[in-house]
């Protein structure tokens, strides 16, 4: 079934899809006498991250990982973190081996509201993390710093030790508080907030935003993860002299690695979490699987739903599974969350791979494009996302040809019948027409590769002009 053209939203928060694809491809083209080993060999780098394995950064990881295997001398400082939220990816990323020396630095005592609060409207954080850092290295003989966040934390450590030594900053922005939509940008507030407090929230949002803009300004240059991040982004640092970079989050070529596998049921699978399902909601699959149409695929029992998700998940799809038949609850099997490396097998074992998204509105949420999506293109198998986001994902997955996104349960039920013929005349499931060299565009090493080079251009910067980065605190 060929992919559903993307509508052009007419919000004028919706970037528009004329031209990402050119500004993100143009990021990624690489002169061929760029060699990432020369460039990074000898190079001392100081990496400031709020996340980092045991706990969920497989970009950030990916990134340290190649700079280390191009001769980079990296030494990653990090928050320990010793408790898990129910929320929160688990232990998933356990197993994975530490790439280079990581500090992990406790910065927090009680793990209550008191100290988030504290954290949120003065970043205590960060100034103490700075501290500990400036006792635990010698800062002064890095020759760049690089700072990864989702939402704020440690960018003003980052930007506190730049200035102190005046280093070159880079900071890497994978999600930010403009992108949820109506006031899920502060985590473990209810779904539906209560008019009351609407304008304080709104008045929290906008100092966040003013708070981050004004780090961000400081820096040499910004990374972010889609071109809807990074319109948002250049537009809060319109003015100051950082440009900001898109390079999406990709996937790992070395493990996702395509392989068809044979399978007497058709299995769809959805690996993941769901924080609301105010963000995702796979409620166009359960309608198309409750329809009279699908009644006899249905009860052949040849199908089935796996989902490899976290406890948080599963409540949330348990409780929306309630208002559906029977039949369509005893097709759900419930998987806990695997180790990121067997991901990929998960994945070649299934006969269609399920994305949840929503739609892009003037409300949120904006420019989210999952390292799912490039995941499941790596592994050639069918995609259905619903609903189509009308945006960035669904230009992709149409680009790449690997799948499709549904608006409705209708679409929903052709796009599995199609799937599920293939599945019966084959034993599995494959995207034939993939536009292959597409997706080799958003290989990790690829990204990493983008990345080695802008870390070379802002270097050589710092190394011909004086810094610009001043040495008043932040505020």
């Amino acid at each position: 079934m060929a992919p559903h053209r993307v509508k052009q939203q007419e919000s004028a928060n919706i970037l528009s899809l004329d031209n990402w694809e050119d500004s993100f491809l143009s990021a990624l083209k690489i002169e061929d006498s760029f060699d990432p080993k020369e460039v990074l060999k000898g190079k001392r780098i100081l990496i400031l991250t709020d996340l980092f394995p045991p706990h969920f950064a497989p970009r950030i990881v990916s990134i340290v990982r190649y700079f280390v295997k191009w001769g980079a001398s990296c030494n990653v400082f990090t928050e320990d973190i010793k408790r898990v939220r129910d929320k929160a990816h688990g232990r998933i990323f356990e197993q994975i081996e530490d790439p280079c020396p990581v500090c992990r630095i406790p910065l927090r005592k009680h793990y209550n509201k008191i100290e988030s609060l504290k954290q949120i409207l003065w970043q205590v954080k960060d100034s103490l993390f700075a501290q500990k850092i400036d006792r635990l290295t010698r800062v002064s003989e890095y020759d760049l710093i690089l700072a990864f966040t989702f939402s704020q934390f440690p960018l003003k450590a980052a930007l506190l030790l730049a200035q102190k030594y005046h280093k070159p900053l880079i900071v890497d922005c994978r999600d930010i508080y403009e992108q949820y939509n109506a006031y899920a940008f502060l985590a473990g507030l209810p779904e539906r907030v209560s008019p009351l407090w609407h304008l304080p929230l709104q008045l929290l949002l906008k100092h966040l935003v003013h708070s981050r803009n004004k780090i961000l300004r400081k820096a040499q240059a910004i990374t972010t993860v889609s071109p809807w991040h990074q319109h948002i982004l250049s537009k809060g640092v319109q003015g100051a002299t950082p440009h900001v970079y898109c390079l999406f989050n990709g996937y790992e070529e070395t493990l996702f690695v395509p392989t068809q596998e044979t399978n007497d049921h058709f299995k769809i699978v959805f690996t993941g979490r769901l924080l609301s399902l105010g963000m995702r909601n796979p409620h166009l699959l359960f309608d198309a699987l409750a329809s009279t149409e699908l009644q006899e695929l249905v009860s052949a029992q040849k199908l089935g739903i796996y989902w490899y998700v976290d406890d948080h998940s599963k409540q949330l799809l348990r409780h929306l599974l309630a208002s559906y038949p029977e039949s369509v609850q005893r097709l759900q099997h419930f998987c806990p969350m695997v180790p990121f490396e067997q991901v990929p097998k998960v994945l070649s074992e299934s006969s269609l791979i399920l994305l949840l998204n929503n739609r892009e509105e003037s409300n949120g949420p904006h420019g989210i494009v999952s390292t799912k999506i490039f995941e499941a293109m790596a592994m050639q198998k069918p995609i259905l996302s619903i609903p189509g986001d009308g945006a960035i994902s669904d230009a992709i997955l149409q680009r790449a040809n690997v799948g499709t996104s549904c608006s409705s349960s209708d679409e929903v039920m052709q796009f599995l019948k199609a799937c599920y013929r293939s599945w019966q005349k084959n034993g599995y499931t494959c995207t034939e027409n993939a536009d292959r060299a597409y997706v080799q565009h958003f290989t990790r090493q690829n990204i990493a590769c983008a990345f080695a080079r802008l870390t070379e251009k802002v270097w050589r910067a710092s190394c011909s002009t004086p810094s610009r980065i001043e040495q008043t605190k932040p505020k």
